[in-house]
């Protein structure tokens, strides 16, 4: 195979020096006796005046169905940049990045089935950060936060079919970074529920209490909100300023209401257009009540 070098020459005091570029990156195949490939290598050949030296910068291995095994960068003869792998059925098994050699950040390992696996988050080739293992079915199992290798927290929030296996009010050391964001649908007998509490001993009737009392009877689940979602506090002026202006901040560049209610009875056909009219102008002086005229005005699809 021919190489296409770029020669330079510099003469400085009589010197001279020879340099060159480098060629476009050469790849060799390994193939296995029943004639899949086995591994790929790109290199790239840089010389260095008169002598040449390679370098690999691309490693894939294969299984040997042809199936792509690994996929690995390789800077200055170290693991650096992304990494994958794939289950022998072509399903992604695993995704990270190396740093000069070392695991780094965040990697995802998955099962067969295509489902996450774990969860690993590393600095140095340490465990530090996000620790999480699944179940089969793809349910969070252990959840732990790791600090250079030490356990930061450990926590076991959800059995394998998502239901809490615990609820406590304001805890000084949580056992997870999971928040009830304080939205609850509860059937009839949570009155006779509600009726029984006593104070905590904080003087309180909690309604953690009653939560706790449905998760004791099994008939208590969780939904998990993902991406997207966004939980703010508001026991403090700080936290309620700043949960207004988050919210003012979305209506006004969407030009939507949040939990409008009247809206949301509309849109989900509790009300009519005429009921709708009928509450917007008892507030039709208000910005508010123009909000909802202009959806009773509008030929709106939702």
């Amino acid at each position: 195979m021919m190489l296409d070098f770029r020669l330079f020459l510099v003469i400085i005091g009589g010197v001279v020096l020879i340099c060159t570029g480098c060629a476009p990156p050469i790849q060799t195949i390994e193939i296995y006796t029943n004639g899949q490939p086995k591994f790929a290598r790109e290199y790239k050949v840089i010389t260095n005046g008169l002598v040449k030296d390679s370098t690999t910068v691309k490693l894939i291995k294969y299984h040997r169905n042809g199936m792509r095994q690994y996929h690995q960068e390789i800077i200055n003869n170290q693991a650096n940049g992304q990494y994958f792998s794939w289950h022998s059925t072509g399903v992604k098994s695993a995704e990270g990045r190396y740093l000069n050699g070392e695991l780094s950040d965040k990697w995802i390992w998955w099962g067969k089935n295509g489902l996450p696996d774990s969860i690993r988050t590393f600095r140095n080739e340490m465990l530090h950060g996000e620790y999480i293992d699944y179940f089969g079915n793809g349910k969070p199992h252990k959840l732990m936060e790791y600090v250079e290798n030490k356990k930061y927290g450990y926590y076991k929030e959800f059995d394998e079919n998502g239901k809490a296996i615990s609820i406590e009010e304001k805890p000084r050391k949580p056992k997870s970074n999971y928040a009830v964001s304080g939205l609850y649908y509860y059937p009839n007998d949570v009155i006779e529920v509600a009726k029984n509490q006593t104070p905590s001993p904080r003087g309180e009737l909690e309604i953690t209490d009653v939560n706790r009392y449905y998760l004791n009877q099994e008939r208590l689940t969780v939904e998990q909100m993902g991406r997207g979602y966004a939980w703010l506090d508001t026991g403090t002026h700080d936290s309620l300023l700043e949960a207004s202006q988050f919210v003012q901040t979305l209506e006004k560049r969407q030009g939507i209401k949040i939990s409008c209610i009247e809206e949301i009875a509309f849109r989900m056909g509790y009300i009519n257009q005429i009921q709708l009219e009928i509450l917007a102008n008892e507030m039709a002086n208000n910005p508010y009540g123009q909000y909802l005229l202009n959806i009773v005005n509008e030929d709106f699809e939702y």
